[in-house]
C-alpha cells in the first residue's frame, strides 16, 4: 500500500501540472467583427483568458477594445502579418472611462502594429490604460492621447510614439517606467499645451 502511494501522489502532481499547462496557450485573432469581447473572432472561437499569449497579425486587422472594460492577457504581439496594418484601439470618447489592459509579461508591438490609446477630455475620466509587467517593444506605432496611462518596466522604442493632444486642464498622458529610445527611435509630442 505504501509503495502505490509513492506512486499515486506523483502521477497526480503530474497530471495536475499538465493541465495547468494545457490551459495556457495561443490565441491568435481571426476577425469577423472587429470587436475584442467576440468569441468567433479568435482561435478556439474564445476571448483569451488572463494565461493566454495572443498574437494579434491577420493584415488589416482593427480589434477595439470596449471602454470601461478590463482585460488581462499572459503577453501581446501586435503585428507581424505581411505589412499591412494590425491596430489595436478602444472605443473610448472623450467623455468615458476608456480600458484598462494588464500584461503579466511583455507586449511586442512589430513593424506593421498600432496601438491607437485614446484618451478622455474630462479630468475626472480615465482614458486608456496599458499596464505592462515586463516590457513593451515599439518597433511600429503607438499613439496615446489626452489621459492615456502606460505603465511598464521599460518602454522600448525602435520606431514611432506619438503623444497628441495632452491637456493639462484634462489631465496628461504619461508613462510610467523607464524609456528607452534607440537610434531609430522618434518621440513626437504633438498638439498639447499646458494650463497656466
Amino acid at each position: 500500500m505504501r509503495q502505490l502511494r509513492h506512486l499515486v501522489i506523483p502521477l497526480l502532481a503530474s497530471l495536475l501540472s499538465f493541465t495547468m499547462q494545457a490551459q495556457a496557450g495561443t490565441v491568435t485573432w481571426t476577425g469577423g467583427t472587429t470587436d475584442w469581447n467576440t468569441g468567433s473572432n479568435w482561435s478556439g472561437a474564445a476571448v483569451p483568458l488572463s494565461t493566454d499569449d495572443v498574437v494579434i497579425d491577420l493584415d488589416g486587422a482593427t480589434v477595439t477594445l470596449p471602454n470601461g472594460t478590463a482585460f488581462t492577457v499572459n503577453s501581446l504581439t501586435l503585428g507581424g502579418g505581411t505589412g499591412t496594418t494590425e491596430t489595436i484601439k478602444s472605443t473610448s470618447s472623450a467623455t468615458t472611462v476608456g480600458f484598462r489592459l494588464t500584461v503579466t509579461t511583455t507586449v511586442t508591438i512589430a513593424s506593421d502594429g498600432h496601438l491607437d490609446m485614446q484618451g478622455s477630455t474630462q479630468g475626472s475620466t480615465v482614458g486608456d490604460s496599458l499596464m505592462v509587467t515586463g516590457a513593451i517593444t515599439n518597433n511600429g506605432l503607438l499613439t496615446f492621447q489626452n489621459t492615456s496611462y502606460i505603465s511598464t518596466s521599460n518602454l522600448i522604442n525602435n520606431n514611432l510614439i506619438t503623444a497628441d493632444n495632452g491637456y493639462e486642464y484634462y489631465g496628461a498622458s504619461e508613462i510610467a517606467g523607464n524609456v528607452t529610445n534607440n537610434a531609430a527611435g522618434e518621440i513626437q509630442i504633438r498638439g498639447c499645451t499646458r494650463r497656466r
